[in-house]
């Protein structure tokens, strides 16, 4: 099998992240990284030993790469995508991938038009207890299901100032409600407030889902404590998943009383499955499991929250884009 050629855009924290699981990755070719940060890249190339450029376009005349991870600041995630594409090379962007509606209908089109695969970082559908979680609702092990209750929550020890918590973590659950239901929020109610950053650190927000189903969404960037927490409230028992604790659990209640399952999970590590995966799309030109349509949608009701959180309004969704 012949590898890819990749390279990653923005070698921060999560960018080195990509680094590492590419070069690990037998389906990849980890060629080069580009960052602006020359001792970022120093670093780069003492551990990697791949090529290090300042310029996006210059690395992909030089190297010849068939597919980039753009892992910087979310405000240069447009920009640097379309040149990636333009380029006709395919991409997989973090989430948010872009700081608008009309930045992220250009990317999808861009990528449409040239028939490159474009991906979206929601890392969490590579979650193997979320996969879990997925299968037993399927499996209809709670009966039908009626409440999610999401809780993100913790500091924030990285520099973000481009997005506030609600594009940063709860775009996670909003991405995870459609994953696991297969359907698309109808209405959002949010509250959002804003304590020692930038924008806007905590919020709470409900949403409603076809099939009278509620969800809840708490996030922050302020618990002193990491939170991951999902809950699913079924008409014949609860799932409950920790991801920081890494335990899953189901509770079901009959006449003979309260009962608790573990289901036996194999833990892979979420963003070598969602590298791979990205790579297996491109080479069978596959659509991914978080396409650009997923995280379009996931950025516009992200979007909806703040604006129902500035106008204390319930927004419907509607979901009106120009035809992708």
């Amino acid at each position: 099998m012949d590898k890819i050629k990749v390279a990653v855009a923005g070698v921060g924290n999560w960018g080195m992240n990509h680094l590492r699981v590419y070069s690990e990755l037998r389906e990849a070719d980890l060629m080069a990284a580009v960052d602006l940060d020359n001792e970022k890249l120093k670093r780069v190339k003492r551990e990697y030993g791949v090529e290090t450029y300042r310029d996006v376009d210059k690395m992909i005349k030089k190297e010849k790469v068939e597919a980039i991870s753009v892992v910087t600041p979310t405000k240069t995630h447009a920009e640097l995508a379309l040149k990636v594409l333009r380029r006709n090379v395919n991409v997989l962007i973090e989430k948010p991938f872009a700081t608008s509606i009309k930045e992220a209908l250009e990317i999808v089109k861009e990528a449409k038009k040239r028939n490159l695969t474009l991906a979206v970082g929601h890392i969490m559908r590579y979650n193997s207890g979320v996969v879990k979680v997925k299968e037993l609702l399927k499996q209809g092990v709670v009966g039908k299901p009626l409440v999610l209750s999401f809780k993100r929550l913790g500091m924030m020890f990285t520099r973000v100032s481009d997005i506030g918590v609600v594009k940063d973590l709860a775009i996670h659950d909003i991405d995870l409600i459609r994953f696991l239901l297969n359907k698309d929020p109808i209405e959002v109610f949010a509250y959002t407030g804003r304590v020692k950053h930038v924008n806007e650190d905590y919020s709470t927000a409900l949403l409603k889902v076809n099939g009278n189903i509620s969800c809840f969404l708490e996030n922050n960037w302020l618990s002193p404590s990491k939170v991951r927490e999902l809950i699913v409230t079924g008409e014949e028992g609860i799932i409950h998943f920790d991801d920081a604790w890494k335990q899953l659990k189901i509770e079901k209640y009959s006449s003979e009383g309260r009962r608790e399952i573990y289901p036996n999970l194999k833990w892979n590590e979420p963003l070598k499955e969602e590298l791979k995966h990205f790579l297996r799309c491109i080479r069978e030109k596959m659509e991914p499991k978080a396409s650009g349509k997923d995280g379009l949608i996931a950025l516009y009701i992200a979007e909806k929250m703040l604006e129902s959180a500035k106008t204390g309004k319930v927004i419907k969704l509607n979901y009106r884009f120009p035809k992708l």
